[in-house]
C-alpha cells in the first residue's frame, strides 16, 4: 500500500499505526480495508464498521489520474 497524502493533509501511514483496521475511501473509487498488520483485507464498495472486533478507522484520499503515472 503506498503512503498516500490524505484529504486532511496527513499521510496514510500515520493512520495505520495501532491495533485497528483502516478503511481507505478513495474519491470515485473503491473502499480499501487495510488490516492492522498492513495487509489488504478487502477492496470493494462495502463499508466495514469494525474488523476483528475493533472499530475501523476511516480515512479519505483523493487520487487523481495524474498520480497513477
Amino acid at each position: 500500500m503506498p503512503d498516500l497524502r490524505l484529504t486532511d493533509g496527513c499521510k496514510l501511514f500515520e493512520h495505520l499505526r495501532g491495533c485497528h483496521a483502516t478503511e481507505l475511501n478513495i474519491l470515485e473509487g473503491p473502499r480499501i480495508l487495510i488490516r492492522p498488520d498492513g495487509y489488504i483485507a478487502h477492496i470493494g464498495s462495502e463499508h466495514f464498521g469494525e474488523y476483528a472486533g475493533r472499530p475501523t478507522h476511516v480515512v479519505q484520499a483523493a487520487v487523481s489520474e495524474s498520480s497513477h503515472r
